[in-house]
């Protein structure tokens, strides 16, 4: 973990762009134990809850081989149009949910957070396309649902405001509408966000 260095935000914070991000990260900061994992038994739906429609808890199922959705938050299925609890990785594309594998490998792995952005084209319920760049901004990070051991699981939280970030054109322009960053540098070729000095 990034005890360390000041916490997860401190890790990422030249790639937050959303203020919700911070605070959910600062917040997620409180729940962490002596081993410095954060444990799903420490935290409560009451103390997410301004994030909580956007949160989503994947943990990994080795009878299942993939990461299942425990939690699905209500705006992250509204903007689906359907809820995938109880569901796994596999229900998306295959490059979309190989890349989800491997940012929540990552997470588990290093206990790093992952910030991802993508480029969003936004169909409207009338069925009319917005003609503009938009962005959406997600963290993760890893969580154990056992009292011992090593993470399990990952929590996602997407932000939900989806607007115009004009600090991330460059961004998105160099690396095809996606990239992913994992604290203390960016793992896309061609991010142009380059990873922050690490003081001794």
């Amino acid at each position: 973990m990034t005890t360390q260095d000041g916490g997860m935000v401190a890790g990422v914070a030249d790639r937050l762009t959303c203020e919700s991000s911070r605070r959910l990260l600062a917040a997620l900061e409180r729940f962490r134990g002596p081993d410095g994992i954060i444990r799903r038994h420490a935290f409560g739906p009451e103390d997410l809850w301004p994030w909580l429609g956007g949160i989503a808890i994947n943990q990994w199922s080795e009878q299942r081989g993939d990461y299942v959705y425990r939690l699905f938050g209500t705006h992250l299925a509204e903007n689906l149009g359907r809820d995938l609890t109880g569901l796994t990785f596999g229900e998306w594309p295959d490059p979309v949910a190989r890349i989800m594998r491997d940012q929540a490998d990552l997470v588990r792995r290093t206990g790093a957070v992952v910030v991802s952005h993508y480029r969003l084209k936004v169909i409207e319920r009338d069925g009319r396309i917005e003609d503009r760049v938009q962005t959406q901004e997600k963290v993760v990070v890893a969580i154990a649902y056992a009292a011992e051991g090593p993470p399990d699981a990952v929590l996602v939280h997407v932000d939900q405001t989806r607007g115009d970030l004009s600090v991330l054109h460059a961004h998105m322009n160099a690396t095809d509408g996606s990239c992913w960053c994992v604290a203390g540098g960016p793992v896309d070729e061609g991010c142009p966000i380059a990873p922050r000095p690490r003081s001794a």
